[in-house]
């Protein structure tokens, strides 16, 4: 993605495909809110035309950094799975 190279956090390897770079979610927002979009303007670009666009093969990874805090707060005495599907349905989005 032209001009987020300072979102890029490392690369993804998945099974019998190329890496893909990841983009640190957060700093993606960031850069967009600073270039003028609300944060909500961003997010909405971000799931339409960077989300939701398949590029072929090199098509880059989103990730959210950190503990979510609906896990942290949520996180004792209750299992793995739990917590799992907990954080999918409370995602960082």
């Amino acid at each position: 993605m032209d001009g987020y190279e300072d979102c890029v956090i490392g690369t993804v390897t998945r099974f019998g495909m190329p890496a893909v770079l990841c983009y640190d979610l957060h700093k993606v927002i960031a850069k967009m809110v600073d270039d003028g979009m609300t944060e909500e303007e961003a997010y909405e670009y971000y799931n339409f035309n960077m989300l939701d666009a398949w590029v072929g093969d090199g098509t880059p990874a989103f990730v959210c950094l950190g503990k979510h805090e609906f896990y942290v707060e949520n996180e004792k005495n209750v299992d793995d799975q739990e917590n799992i599907r907990r954080i999918m349905e409370n995602s960082c989005i």
